[in-house]
């Protein structure tokens, strides 16, 4: 009977401890992708791990550095405007990058789509046969983690937040 109970009690600490390892997976598979460093650090510095690693399934749209390059104020100062309404503002651009609900983009997945921050992103496919997703070209990816992807995009795409 002893035996019985220690054989529980390890599978038990073995399922925490896989849990505790996937829960930040995410963050792992980001921070080794080449050329979306920016990104990460925003995700960092808005906390924004948890607003994912909630959902069932997501798709993470990742902008590279380059196009958050192109947006320095927003993006490499956004530390100095430290304002609640400016966090507020970037948190819910990076929502704009997420949707929730599905586990990958593909050409299953044409059409509107919606996103964490409540609109909705259209996915398509170009006249070269690439997807698209607001008409920003998908570079890479899928990177998966334990409940979704990420893909790398061309473009950050704005809601109409600060239009």
């Amino acid at each position: 009977m002893v035996r019985v109970h220690q054989g529980i009690t390890f599978l038990l600490l073995y399922f925490i401890a896989v849990c505790a390892v996937r829960g930040s997976c995410l963050k792992t598979v980001l921070n080794e992708i080449d050329g979306t460093r920016k990104f990460f650090e925003v995700m960092e510095g808005l906390d924004f791990w948890q607003s994912i690693e909630g959902l069932d399934h997501a798709v993470l749209l990742v902008p590279n550095d380059a196009a958050l390059e192109a947006f320095p104020k927003l993006f490499n100062d956004y530390n100095i405007s430290d304002t609640d309404t400016c966090r507020e503002k970037l948190a819910k651009q990076i929502a704009y990058h997420v949707l929730p609900g599905i586990s990958e983009i593909n050409t299953e997945r044409l059409g509107k789509q919606p996103t964490l921050h409540g609109s909705r992103v259209l996915v398509e496919i170009d006249e070269t046969d690439h997807l698209m997703v607001d008409a920003s070209p998908i570079l890479d990816g899928p990177y998966y983690f334990d409940h979704g992807s990420v893909y790398v995009i061309e473009r950050f795409i704005f809601s109409n937040v600060w239009k």
